[in-house]
């Protein structure tokens, strides 16, 4: 498993975005929906991604 240290360069001053595997990758996906549903509890929550195929794996992570 990866530092946690190496999550933060995927943080931009208005989104997430980085590179795919080298700082984002299913456990970030995992980790940021569990912030975010702990900050969003009760809430409707939209999800959305390019049609890139390695975004389904995100996405689950993400959810679940």
């Amino acid at each position: 498993m990866k530092s946690l240290d190496i999550y933060h360069q995927a943080f931009k001053a208005y989104d997430i975005r980085s590179l795919r595997h080298d700082e984002i990758d299913a456990y970030f996906a995992y980790l940021l929906g569990c912030a975010i549903g702990a900050h969003y509890v009760g809430k409707h929550i939209l999800i959305g991604g390019d049609t890139r195929l390695p975004n389904d794996e995100l996405i689950d992570h993400l959810i679940s």
